[in-house]
């Protein structure tokens, strides 16, 4: 987007994602840019009307004259995700308590995840109308950034280095056809996030057997078996280790160790309401 070009109002990018059911109106991709059909630089506009939500992959078909104005238009009128029957898009979740699972660790109450000096690199929340709300920061292990993803709004990347794919409740993006960024799985309870990360030369990998963190001078550390209510996991790269950072000014974090996983969750999520009553 050009840097003279005011920010797209929030009622308007309300409008287009309600619209196009929370999704890509070509192939319902969770995770859009705003579209306009009628091109930006020959009239400055914001008309709904007038625009529409594709995917990165997608947004670059039209841009490109791959798909024609009356393709889009169509498009726009019969969104992927309405024609398939999903009601609140791809990534609609049933969790009235939004419990995330990511290496071996549950995580209840807070939006992020995972974040390195303080800056969230991962982050799950449940929007009012019963969507999954992902935010994601990644950055290769030169450090350079490659994609911002800000509420499932596609902020910044070449869209061409990514494979995007996306099924009922389930997402997963991939640098090319390799390394698997993000896979966040809704389809059952809790919600499971896997991902490889990388931010300061420190590697954060989050799989079903924990999360490992390898860094320029810190060996492999692995958490696991752990329910954080209310916290994220902090990366400090000025100590080397990890630390725990409150994601709520509404109630205190709470760590709860328990091998059992079920028992883990129900813990959790009690705690997370007596915590939030206070």
């Amino acid at each position: 987007m050009s840097q003279d070009r005011p920010p797209l109002p929030p009622d308007v990018k309300l409008a287009l994602r309600q619209e196009a059911v929370f999704g890509c109106c070509r192939c319902g991709f969770p995770v859009y840019d705003h579209h306009h059909i009628t091109p930006y630089e020959v009239e400055h506009h914001f008309r709904t009307e007038d625009m529409m939500i594709l995917c990165p992959n997608c947004h670059r078909m039209a841009t490109d004259g791959v798909l024609s104005e009356s393709e889009q238009r169509f498009m726009k009128q019969n969104p992927f995700n309405s024609q398939q029957g999903y009601a609140s898009g791809l990534l609609a979740i049933n969790q009235t308590d939004l419990v995330v699972t990511g290496g071996g660790i549950d995580f209840v109450g807070g939006r992020s995840i995972l974040s390195v000096n303080g800056q969230s690199l991962l982050a799950l929340g449940r929007n009012a109308n019963g969507t999954l709300s992902l935010s994601a920061t990644l950055y290769d292990d030169c450090d350079r950034l490659l994609a911002e993803i800000v509420d499932n709004e596609w902020v910044a990347s070449d869209s061409l280095i990514w494979d995007l794919e996306s099924r009922f409740k389930r997402i997963k993006i991939r640098q090319g056809d390799r390394r698997i960024a993000l896979d966040v799985d809704a389809r059952d309870y809790p919600v499971r996030v896997k991902a490889d990360l990388w931010r300061y030369g420190y590697h954060i990998n989050l799989n079903q057997l924990g999360i490992k963190l390898r860094g320029p001078i810190t060996k492999n550390v692995t958490l696991k078996n752990l329910c954080l209510v209310n916290l994220a996991i902090n990366v400090d790269t000025t100590t080397n280790g990890l630390s725990l950072q409150p994601t709520s000014s509404m109630g205190k974090g709470v760590i709860i160790s328990e091998a059992d996983h079920e028992k883990r969750i129900r813990d959790g999520v009690s705690a997370y309401h007596q915590t939030d009553a206070i």
